[in-house]
């Protein structure tokens, strides 16, 4: 059943095969902070939806919709976001 660990994991992950490392997801993350500004609302609310799908209070369906509005007109940040994604729920 590792199709769905990885699945699960994906940003969590530091096992290559699983998807990308910690330290990827650490990056992208500081990325976002520079595009958005890190004080900034929509920076809080990404950090705020990454926590909640950690925490298992959103689901990844969730997670995806609020990345792509809240990058809306941002495709270079979307297009990061992908890496984390599993190939059937890539952001277009």
């Amino acid at each position: 059943n590792n199709a769905n660990n990885a699945n699960s994991n994906n940003v969590t992950s530091n096992n290559n095969s699983n998807g990308p490392s910690v330290q990827s997801a650490r990056d992208y993350v500081a990325s976002v902070k520079i595009a958005l500004g890190p004080h900034s609302p929509e920076y809080r609310r990404f950090l705020n939806t990454l926590k909640g799908y950690r925490n298992r209070v959103i689901s990844p369906q969730d997670v995806i919709l609020r990345v792509s509005e809240l990058f809306q007109g941002r495709n270079e940040l979307k297009l990061g976001f992908n890496a984390f994604l599993p190939r059937e729920f890539q952001i277009r």
